[in-house]
């Protein structure tokens, strides 16, 4: 009995794929010994299964083929959303009592909030929320607001007059910092 052409194709099919898709070679696919694809009654009943297999084989390999040919494309769009993507910076600085000192945060876009940690002197946390000019403060057990220039795209800015140790610019004091954006 001879099997159609469906399962020749099926084979030819799956060649290209495995080869040109993954490089995997036809190994997968057992081929019979007879050069036209015949089959006798007994082999029939092997050969329908590996017609089905190769038929779910040629539509995963489809699809990945599909999926391969999109990813440039959908790794183009999601970097270019710069809303999808967190954007951290790290620094330090060495306060020195000026009112609205700029820091660079290097982010390119307003830090939704800037966190400032004092390593000298008291223990003294610090964080600037977005494009609030001010210093929201934790000293001890007091805590409030020193108000200083809003954050722009470029820098976060320290340093009140009124309390430079609060507003996170005491002279000599080292301050680390982390901003988010």
């Amino acid at each position: 009995m001879r099997v159609g052409r469906g399962i020749s194709a099926a084979i030819a099919t799956h060649e290209a794929l495995t080869t040109g898709v993954h490089g995997v070679g036809t190994s997968y696919l057992p081929k019979t010994s007879q050069s036209d694809q015949s089959l006798s009654d007994a082999e029939i009943p092997a050969a329908i299964a590996r017609d089905a297999e190769v038929t779910t084989e040629i539509t995963t390999h489809a699809a990945i083929a599909t999926a391969h040919q999109d990813a440039p494309a959908l790794i183009a769009t999601h970097t270019s959303d710069v809303d999808a993507h967190a954007r951290v910076a790290t620094g330090s600085y060495t306060g020195d009592d000026t009112v609205g000192r700029a820091i660079a945060h290097g982010l390119g876009i307003v830090p939704r909030v800037v966190l400032i940690f004092s390593q000298s002197g008291n223990y003294v946390w610090g964080a600037i929320r977005g494009e609030i000019g001010g210093v929201f403060y934790n000293y001890d057990t007091a805590d409030g607001i020193q108000t200083t220039t809003d954050s722009d795209a470029t820098n976060f800015y320290v340093g009140n007059a009124t309390e430079y140790e609060l507003s996170m610019n005491k002279d000599t004091y080292v301050y680390r910092w982390v901003a988010l954006g």
